[in-house]
């Protein structure tokens, strides 16, 4: 899953939706991925749930980083801020879940 979302992440703009709901949209698709990806971390690594919330954020950070020095996409730390609020919220559910 985290290869399949890095090449999305990291394709040129060219090859990616242009309408207007797509860039509306855009932060909260990041959240939305980041959601399932932590989703996805929890039933992979339910011991290891730290680890996987770290590794989230330092994935979310290298895609910005990443897309900061291509030059075809742009880094934006308000996609990495959105990429918080998944994983937050990801968590938030995780922690209901167990709770009940």
């Amino acid at each position: 899953m985290l290869c399949f979302f890095s090449v999305i992440f990291l394709l040129p703009s060219d090859f990616l939706p242009s309408n207007m709901v797509f860039n509306f949209w855009d932060k909260a698709q990041h959240a939305v991925i980041f959601l399932w990806l932590m989703f996805l971390g929890y039933i992979a690594y339910k011991d290891k749930i730290t680890k996987v919330v770290f590794g989230l954020l330092f994935f979310g950070g290298l895609i910005e980083f990443t897309q900061y020095f291509s030059s075809w996409r742009d880094g934006d730390l308000f996609d990495f801020y959105a990429d918080f609020v998944g994983i937050i919220f990801g968590l938030i559910l995780i922690l209901l879940y167990k709770r009940f």
